[in-house]
């Protein structure tokens, strides 16, 4: 909810340049970013595995969707999902559709899979995508260097 306060996007890019110029001038920076964020840097996708230290509970949850039982996935019990993703914001729900139509596209075990994906990238991507480029515009750093750092990410 960061976009409550109309300069947080030159937050991100106050941050940017710091750490472009720390590493342009060879310089450490006691700074650990989350694992989502920097694969976001580097132009990579966001898995189930990616997630788990960053949230837990849609970690646990994830994973629970997919590990469930097709048949009991699939039955008149089952979860009852479909393809949105619901959070609060500033006291307010928000339903975001992660289809078009997603609202009336039921969660099965044939496309579980693809929901989890979807939602992961909803939650962790797209969502925060405007900071993460703004973050990159403003540093100028280039994905090839990036990619130098990743090896440890991958």
């Amino acid at each position: 909810a960061s976009e409550v306060d109309p300069l947080h996007l030159d937050y991100f890019e106050f941050t940017g340049r710091v750490i472009a110029l720390a590493l342009m001038h060879k310089v450490q920076v006691g700074v650990l970013f989350d694992r989502g964020f920097f694969l976001q840097l580097t132009g990579k996708k966001i898995g189930l595995e990616d997630i788990k230290n960053t949230d837990r509970i849609m970690y646990n949850s994830c994973k629970q969707i997919l590990e469930m039982d097709p048949e009991c996935f699939d039955s008149d019990s089952g979860l009852g999902l479909t393809f949105v993703s619901e959070t609060e914001v500033l006291g307010k729900r928000e339903t975001k559709e992660l289809l078009k139509d997603g609202k009336s596209i039921a969660v099965n075990s044939k496309n579980r899979e693809q929901y989890v994906n979807l939602l992961i990238k909803h939650r962790f991507a797209t969502s925060v995508s405007e900071q993460v480029n703004q973050f990159l515009r403003a540093s100028r750093i280039s994905l090839q260097i990036l990619h130098a750092f990743s090896s440890d990410y991958t």
